[in-house]
């Protein structure tokens, strides 16, 4: 009886999961799943309807769709609002450019990139695929903030959303290089 009263509820509400799944957070009010590329799941959420264009624009949409892994630091929307030279998102030279460097090799979680900024002494370099280097370092409020080599900083604000080929992290702000 109890097992039916179990099953029945876990129809019923369609809450229950195997003991160990890690779900994906949902991102624009669509589910990300770690089955699909960060192609397939950007496109699907509400808030990153702008990066996709950028990708498209800049023609790298193989390589969000392609085999991995990466750690992509994704611009929200509302990020590519706030720019203050919106000729950016038709500029595919630039565009380029800030995909690339917006983009490291490898998978890195918050929490390893968290754990690094401490043993580094409060700061910690990555290498992007663009050759450019991002800083992380943790804010006043404990997040993960990142900042470009032109000194624009942006907060982690959807942490290790994972994909087939690697892991999102949405930050508030488009990470724009020097060059």
């Amino acid at each position: 009886m109890k097992a039916f009263l179990t099953i029945t509820a876990c129809a019923f509400l369609g809450a229950c999961a195997t003991q160990g799944t890690v779900q994906n957070p949902q991102v624009g009010g669509a589910q990300m799943y770690p089955s699909k590329t960060m192609m397939a799941n950007l496109s699907a959420s509400g808030d990153h309807s702008k990066l996709v264009a950028a990708v498209k624009t800049a023609g790298v949409v193989g390589d969000l769709a392609g085999k991995g892994p990466f750690t992509l630091f994704a611009p929200t929307d509302a990020a590519f609002d706030a720019l203050a030279d919106p000729s950016l998102l038709s500029d595919k030279a630039r565009l380029q450019k800030v995909f690339d460097c917006s983009m490291v090799a490898g998978l890195t979680s918050v929490e390893q990139l968290q754990k690094l900024v401490v043993d580094h002494g409060g700061s910690y370099r990555l290498d992007t695929m663009g050759g450019c280097p991002l800083t992380a370092t943790i804010g006043a409020k404990g997040d993960l903030l990142i900042t470009s080599d032109s000194g624009i900083q942006a907060r982690v604000t959807t942490p290790d959303v994972k994909q087939e080929n690697g892991v999102v992290h949405v930050v508030d702000a488009v990470l724009i290089p020097t060059n």
